[in-house]
C-alpha cells in the first residue's frame, strides 16, 4: 500500500477490510428511505436484523 500511496497516481489508499455490524439501526423513519428499497434502490430491507457483531 505504501508504494501504491506514493506513486502518486491515487489520492489515497486504504486497506480493504471486512467490516461487521456493531449495532442494530433504530430509525423510525426507515421506511421513507426510497433508496434502500424498491426497484432503482439497494434493496437491503434486512439490513438492520443482521446479528450483532462478535465482540
Amino acid at each position: 500500500m505504501a508504494e501504491i500511496a506514493a506513486s502518486g497516481s491515487v489520492d489515497y489508499v486504504e486497506p480493504d477490510a471486512r467490516m461487521m455490524a456493531a449495532l442494530t439501526p433504530n430509525d423510525p423513519r426507515y421506511g421513507e428511505q426510497w433508496d434502500f428499497t424498491g426497484t432503482n434502490g439497494m434493496r437491503v430491507p434486512g439490513l438492520g436484523t443482521l446479528p450483532p457483531a462478535p465482540a
